[in-house]
């Protein structure tokens, strides 16, 4: 069986507008389709912020919690990463030991959970020969997914040209998600051979 701190753990990172949600949907559909790896499920996240609708479509399964529940889980080390955002408290649960877990987290928490697991740490990033190439791809992606104001596209293109400076260098495996069909199952099949070695 595979033990959380032997490699029972696959983390996909990379910045907003690449195609993260998409790709891992897909990921989770071929694999119910084809059965390729057995028993791959969503990691647990805590968070202190209320339900949302989309968090039945979402690519993790959340547990709300109040802000006393969330520090007791943190003093019980109860997270592999935590932290705040938008005023929100939010933590990966650790998962049972033999669980074959698929995680979406942002850089600093994939890091914080390579520190204390084996873990394969991915990063997914768009096409292009350089940042500049892949950030105007990015903000096509953004505008066309949604109605986004020029000071928040800004922002959030700022914060993905500093997810594309560190994130190479911080994980094992870079992807590059110029097709999402094709590229859920290159990574379908990397995680299979994360979890099966004989695979590999």
């Amino acid at each position: 069986m595979d033990d959380p701190k032997h490699g029972g753990i696959v983390v996909v990172s990379g910045p907003s507008g690449v195609g993260k949600d998409t790709v891992l949907k897909l990921v989770m559909e071929y694999n119910d389709r084809y059965e390729i790896v057995p028993g791959l499920q969503f990691g647990i996240s805590a968070t202190t912020r209320t339900p949302r609708a989309s968090d039945k479509t979402a690519n993790k399964t959340y547990r709300y919690v109040t802000e006393d529940e969330f520090v007791k889980l943190v003093a019980a080390d109860a997270f592999m990463e935590n932290t705040i955002f938008a005023g929100n408290r939010y933590g990966s649960l650790w998962p049972k030991a033999g669980a074959r877990t698929l995680l979406e987290v942002e850089i600093a928490g994939a890091s914080a959970i390579a520190r204390q697991t084996s873990a394969l740490l991915i990063f997914l990033t768009a096409p292009g020969d350089t940042i500049d190439e892949q950030l105007a791809v990015i903000a096509d992606r953004l505008r066309t997914r949604e109605n986004i104001a020029a000071e928040v596209l800004q922002s959030r293109l700022e914060t993905a040209r500093n997810e594309l400076v560190q994130g190479p260098d911080q994980s094992n495996l870079v992807m590059i998600n110029d097709n999402a069909q094709s590229t859920a199952f290159e990574l379908l099949y990397v995680i299979r051979d994360h979890f099966v070695p004989a695979y590999a």
